[in-house]
């Protein structure tokens, strides 16, 4: 710290060390990328993995003590399946190392943390159903914490057919919700779209993305163009029903204004209700949808699951219309390439691209 002070000090020497960091940190990045591709290649081939998963599996039933992956985040403002598409790849790397993955969401606070318990089980199972209290007598090799790989579920640009199949296999393989969420998640699957033939699901990310515009992250498309899009789709498909996806009650409005007894919605609370943050101001005070509470009996639980359910739905949509973003790069793995038709805009990212549209529409 003295000496970070001392540095600071003088301009040209702050400079020059920050660029001796950077240099550092580019070349870890490019030995960690390297050493994680030349691990996972060979798990594109679906034998193989799959032989990867018994071999642990086989291990594991006979009482041998293999080397365990901490999964961590240092990241207290991800959503639910943020940490999901952070997770897959590290998923992957232990896969193929043989080593047993477990997720560690209890030593660093997120958004769904209560009393120090380990968030990833409020929604999740452990992959091998081996948890935070089972390693003892394990050799434990920690992920590289908040880093992501060059290889790995990204919304921009957009994955290709391989890098879907592939996640889709991760995350089918070694992400499984725990019996409560699986029954919820259940239960708004058969009361919303199972009984509806072909359901167009529509992802729009609003409130601190359309009326902040966060430096980095990918443009959303305005509501008309959303709506112009599932138009356009259902004049060409034998689409019933639109389920939408979103944290602002201002798309569902105004969808059910364009298609009249056609917008399906799961249970939740919407975050453009919630009049404590400005939206607007999220570059500038950096609060957002992940500093929102609600005020209801199992808030924690309920922000997540209400996410996990919405997304699962659209998964289980036969289309999908949507910006890009975390929640849309989820929906692509979970589907697995199963929509009979999917548009994700890219319109590139807030802070470097322009906006193509006038931000009234």
């Amino acid at each position: 710290m003295k000496l970070k002070m001392i540095l600071r000090n003088n301009v040209f020497i702050w400079n020059a060390y920050s660029r001796f960091r950077g240099t550092i940190a580019n070349q870890r990045r490019k030995r960690l990328n390297k050493q994680y591709s030349k691990a996972i290649y060979k798990l594109e081939d679906p034998l193989v993995f799959q032989s990867r998963v018994d071999e642990i599996l086989s291990k594991i039933r006979e009482g041998k003590k293999l080397p365990v992956y901490l999964i961590t985040s240092r990241n207290d403002r991800l959503g639910i399946l943020g940490y999901v598409n952070l997770f897959l790849p590290h998923l992957a790397y232990s896969l193929a190392k043989g080593y047993i993955p477990v997720i560690d969401l209890a030593s660093n606070p997120n958004i769904y943390s209560t009393d120090n318990d380990n968030s990833w089980e409020k929604f999740f199972t452990q992959p091998f159903d081996i948890g935070l209290d089972d390693l003892q007598g394990n050799k434990i090799i920690k992920c590289p914490v908040d880093f992501w790989y060059t290889y790995g579920p990204h919304c921009i640009p957009g994955m290709s057919e391989k890098e879907i199949t592939f996640w889709n296999r991760v995350f089918m393989a070694l992400v499984h919700y725990n019996e409560r969420t699986e029954l919820y998640l259940q239960e708004e699957y058969d009361g919303i779209i199972k009984n509806h033939k072909d359901v167009i699901g529509a992802i729009y990310r609003g409130t601190d993305y359309t009326q902040g515009h966060p430096i980095g992250h990918p443009i959303q498309p305005s509501k008309k163009m959303l709506a112009d899009k599932i138009e356009e789709s259902m004049a060409t498909g034998d689409y019933e029903a639109i389920y939408i996806a979103s944290d602002e009650k201002g798309i569902v409005d105004y969808l059910e204004k364009r298609f009249p007894n056609k917008v399906l919605i799961n249970r939740r609370s919407y975050y453009d209700e919630d009049n404590t943050i400005d939206y607007s101001r999220c570059n500038i005070d950096h609060r957002g949808i992940s500093d929102v509470r609600f005020q209801r009996e199992d808030d924690a639980y309920l922000r997540g699951v209400e996410y996990l359910s919405s997304i699962n739905l659209v998964s289980n949509c036969s289309a999908l219309i949507a910006g890009g973003c975390g929640a849309t790069i989820a929906a692509l793995y979970m589907n697995g390439l199963k929509y009979k038709s999917s548009c994700v805009f890219q319109l590139g990212k807030y802070g470097k691209d322009p906006i193509p549209y006038e931000e009234s529409n």
